[in-house]
C-alpha cells in the first residue's frame, strides 16, 4: 500500500486513527534524527 500525501496535520491524524501502521511499514523511512541526553549538572546537598 502507498501512503497518501497529507495536506494538513489534522488529515494525517485522522488517517492514522483509522489505519494500522503495520499496513504501511514498507513505505516508512528510518529517521535520521538523534536524540541526545541533556548534560546533567552535579548538585551537592548537605544534610545534618
Amino acid at each position: 500500500m502507498k501512503l497518501p500525501d497529507f495536506k494538513t496535520k489534522e488529515e494525517e491524524i485522522r488517517f492514522w486513527e483509522r489505519h494500522s501502521i503495520g499496513d504501511y511499514w514498507e513505505d516508512l523511512l528510518e529517521s535520521k534524527d538523534a536524540f541526545k541526553r541533556p548534560k546533567l549538572k552535579p548538585v551537592s546537598i548537605k544534610l545534618s
